[in-house]
């Protein structure tokens, strides 16, 4: 047992022995988390990692001293991060002028455990990592070598060196634009956009994960010098170009003077000046490029970047003037295609056997290159410097052949040598997995061959077959080991947000079931949860196996250790509702209640907030209404705020559902503003759905005019969902949502309803008058460079109105006001041709 004070003591003698005990000291660490929590150890740890020295090394052992940190990635980020941050200031220390990010063989090495704590806990990993950023950003930038540029590449799925670590960056700062874009804002606001292209890229990467939120700062990039060389190599540009064509997507801000940026931006001629003036100061010099013909290269390639830039952000979202330099461009360079991003993927690397000799390989030589093959890495050919693959490569080659012909392969797999390689044999069974049909006669024997190995090493593999291709389970003995996976299958551990993490802003119940998305992935990716999918599938397919899938869910049900495992069976049961409710009824409760030693209240309740289990919810309700309320009041009196939030969802549906004759839980939408805003999205969900829209639509109504701005801009979001056959039945809404505190609370909501005006075909005279003075009287002195689109409505509008000339008279004052306050799109207004 790990008492506290013994541990303090121990790591008190680490702190001031020996470093060659850092091995001991690894394996020690494994137990962290077997500790109760107390800060003067969390401390000493902090102290122990970082006292540990390679003294007879030159360089410091950053990475060795990181490794220690393993055990605690996902227990304590804040204490792993607080030790990485301390680590970094003594390499700075010992390696001065330069930083973590100049090359591939540098002082980072494979940091891909820290990549659980970018996901988990973005805001923990940027404040202790930013201020080795700025100074390395500060280094780099004064130092004009080659090679030491920090460079901004777009490799997927590093996880070693340089371009791991800044990736990290890039992804902790766009989940975190995400989550709570006021935090990601903040920590951009201590980083100087100025001081590095790569700082540049981040600040461009987290406005365009969040236009919404963050789009207010696109403009204040558009003086930094570097703007268009902040992107990934081989496309630079592409960083600020696809930011902004997320924040014009969004809002539309600032569009002319961005794209006065672009229209101004002539890379190529500043080239052939600065040619020009070297060849006038020295003469020309072929060995560098520096001749006339290059010079007379750049011009010709005028405008390739602006093309480039405009294409990307996209001719719908450009002024006219911004379309039409786009067209000019667009035939200057037809014959060519815009860049891609520098892309790198383990694909590239070729199997050791040509693929063209691959398809036409018999069983024999597929044996042969599987006992030649059977331990060889990728390694490169003197010869040619080309990279040849090994034992992966060639098993990814087989998984390809058996995806096309899944019969031939499934039969190959019984003629494994049980001392092959089990890569090959993972392979074979991905690829039947993947086919659209196998033989089933060779497939059942390939499953029970599979089966028999030692260690059940293909367990994964055989349950993805089997959900696949559920035909395979009318075998008695594939079956049965479906049923041994689905009881005694390796458990992908459980895996817990970080508590530091902002998920208490649910305005949605698709943010609700994102909060626990993580058990259906965990459970989907372990064998044990994957079988209870699979055995979904089979009684789905085959419903004489349901009395031995019954048996086996009213057994696992209580004793189920693993809230993954759980949400995983509740795709069991699904198709067992419909043979036996009562059945159902029982299994569900074992399922979801409490067991001494096995679950909390909590963890019992877990599996109904997920996808799932939310889909079980109408089902539950209509025919088992008893159960439903017994459910909704454990969900609601639940002191977790997402199964809370989950409860409340379900009785706010239902509510819709009955047509408000249930009096469950009255009043529980005006709790608080959460609540508010969860009943909001409820309401334009049904007003979408014929059934329920009268009663959907007369609430939406009140929650126009809340007290709270976010719950009005949840109720705007009906005119997003509105079919758009069915808009006539709308107008009455939307004219009280144009009069509302809703329609001027954001320039987004003036967006939704110029959609809705401009799709739907019957009289919308006045509503678009009434829209049209609002933006006007709302918006235009506020937001000057906006654009709102409400000049295409308001042609269409003008020409429908020849013969009523009251109505036209209105529609000109309006254009004559947007003119006067120089509302973006005015000028074509005042263009009409019978004006």
């Amino acid at each position: 047992r790990m008492r506290p004070g013994a541990v303090a003591s121990v790591l008190r003698r680490w702190r001031c022995g020996d470093p060659s005990r850092t091995d001991e000291l690894t394996v020690w660490l494994r137990f962290w988390h077997q500790i109760p929590n107390n800060p003067e150890l969390t401390v000493l740890l902090r102290d122990v990692i970082c006292s540990q020295s390679d003294k007879g090394s030159e360089q410091y052992d950053l990475m060795g001293r990181m490794s220690l940190l393993r055990p605690i990635w996902d227990t304590e980020p804040e204490t792993a991060m607080g030790v990485v941050k301390e680590l970094f200031d003594q390499w700075f220390k010992s390696n001065p002028g330069s930083h973590p990010f100049e090359s591939a063989s540098g002082p980072v090495g494979n940091i891909s455990e820290m990549s659980k704590i970018v996901k988990k806990a973005p805001a923990v990993f940027l404040d202790a990592m930013i201020p080795m950023l700025v100074k390395s950003a500060e280094i780099d930038s004064n130092d004009d070598s080659y090679g030491s540029r920090i460079r901004v590449r777009h490799v997927r799925d590093a996880t070693a060196g340089p371009d791991a670590l800044f990736s990290f960056f890039r992804e902790a700062f766009c989940t975190l634009a995400k989550r709570s874009p006021s935090e990601a804002e903040a920590r951009l606001g201590g980083i100087d956009p100025t001081l590095h292209p790569a700082v540049t890229h981040l600040h461009l990467e987290t406005i365009g994960a969040n236009p919404g939120a963050l789009g207010h700062r696109f403009a204040r990039l558009l003086d930094v010098p570097h703007l268009f060389r902040a992107g990934f190599e081989r496309a630079e540009w592409n960083s600020f170009a696809t930011a902004a064509r997320s924040v014009f997507k969004a809002n539309r801000d600032s569009i002319r003077a961005v794209e006065e940026r672009v229209l101004t931006h002539y890379p190529e001629l500043e080239e052939a000046t600065q040619i020009m003036g070297m060849i006038r100061s020295n003469g020309e010099d072929e060995f560098c490029f520096v001749t006339k013909c290059n010079a007379l290269k750049s011009l010709g390639r005028s405008g390739k970047e602006q093309w480039h830039i405009l294409e990307t952000i996209g001719s719908d979202l450009l002024s006219s003037r911004g379309a039409k330099r786009l067209a000019e461009l667009q035939r200057k360079f037809s014959s060519e295609s815009v860049p891609k991003s520098d892309e790198k993927s383990n694909d590239a690397i070729e199997s050791p056997v040509p693929q063209s000799a691959v398809r036409e390989m018999s069983d024999a030589q597929w044996l042969a290159a599987i006992k030649r093959y059977d331990r060889h890495n990728a390694h490169i050919e003197p010869e040619n410097e080309t990279i040849v693959g090994g034992t992966f490569e060639l098993a990814r080659e087989l998984g390809v052949v058996t995806r096309a012909d899944p019969g031939r392969f499934a039969r190959l797999f019984s003629r494994l040598p049980r001392c092959a390689n089990p890569i090959y044999g993972q392979h074979i069974l991905q690829g039947l997995a993947a086919a659209e049909q196998v033989d089933e006669d060779a497939t059942i024997a390939a499953l029970r061959s599979a089966h028999a190995y030692p260690e059940h090493r293909f367990g994964m593999q055989i349950v993805n077959i089997i959900e696949r291709h559920p035909s395979c389970a009318r075998d008695d003995n594939v079956f049965q080991a479906l049923r041994w996976y689905a009881t005694h299958g390796d458990v992908y551990g459980d895996f817990t947000p970080n508590e530091n993490e902002d998920l208490c802003e649910f305005s949605s119940i698709d943010d609700l079931v994102e909060a626990n998305r993580h058990f259906c992935q965990n459970g989907i990716n372990s064998v044990r949860g994957a079988a209870w999918k699979a055995l979904g599938q089979v009684v789905a397919q085959q419903a004489d196996h349901a009395a031995d899938i019954w048996t086996l869910v009213e057994c696992q049900s209580a004793a189920e250790v693993s809230t993954s495992v759980r949400t995983m069976m509740l795709y069991a049961l699904i198709p067992l509702y419909r043979l036996d409710r009562d059945r159902f009824c029982v299994c569900l409760k074992r399922l979801t209640k409490p067991t001494d030693g096995i679950r909390d209240e909590i963890t019992a309740l877990q599996p109904l907030a997920t996808d799932v289990g939310v889909d079980l919810f109408p089902y539950v309700e209509g025919d088992l209404p008893d159960l439903a309320l017994e459910l909704m009041e454990r969900l609601i009196g639940s002191s977790d705020r997402t199964l809370h939030l989950v409860g409340v969802w379900w009785t706010l549906a239902e509510r819709l559902r009955q047509g408000n004759t249930t009096d469950r839980f009255k009043g529980i939408e005006l709790q608080s503003p959460a609540h508010s805003m969860l009943w909001a999205s409820i309401l334009c969900e049904f007003a979408a759905v014929t059934e329920c829209r009268t009663l959907a639509i007369s609430e939406l109504h009140q929650l126009f005019s809340h007290d709270v701005p976010e719950v009005r801009n949840a109720a705007a979001e009906v005119f997003r969902r509105i079919p758009e056959s069915e808009l006539a039945d709308f107008s009455d809404l939307a004219r009280a949502f144009i009069r509302s505190a809703a329609f001027t609370d954001d320039a987004d909501n003036a967006d939704e309803i110029v959609r809705y005006l401009e799709k739907t075909s019957h009289d919308v005279t006045e509503l678009v008058l009434e829209a049209s003075e609002a933006i006007v009287r709302e918006y235009a002195d506020a937001n000057p460079d906006s654009y709102y689109g409400i000049e295409k409505v308001l042609v269409r509008e003008y020409r429908n109105s020849e013969n009523r000339p009251e109505l036209r008279e209105r529609i000109l004052d309006v254009i004559d006001k947007m003119a006067e306050k120089n509302i973006l799109g005015a000028d074509d207004l005042l263009r009409l041709e019978d004006r």
